[in-house]
């Protein structure tokens, strides 16, 4: 039996790519595949603890 982890991160709210939205982005492809696999999760969070300066730089740059 193999055992194997894979952690996809993303943040939809940061995408620069003026052609990707966050439907189409791979972050969401990626969720809508795997949470209908048996033996995956998907955890989608509303918030996220973050520091104060990574706070910031989302909201400002």
């Amino acid at each position: 039996m193999e055992i194997c982890r894979t952690i996809v991160l993303g943040n939809l709210a940061q995408i620069d790519d003026k052609f990707v939205t966050p439907a189409s982005s791979g972050a969401s492809a990626a969720v809508n595949i795997y949470r209908n696999y048996e033996k995956g999760s998907v955890l989608i969070f509303d918030e996220v603890e973050r520091s104060t300066l990574a706070d910031f730089t989302e909201k400002n740059f």
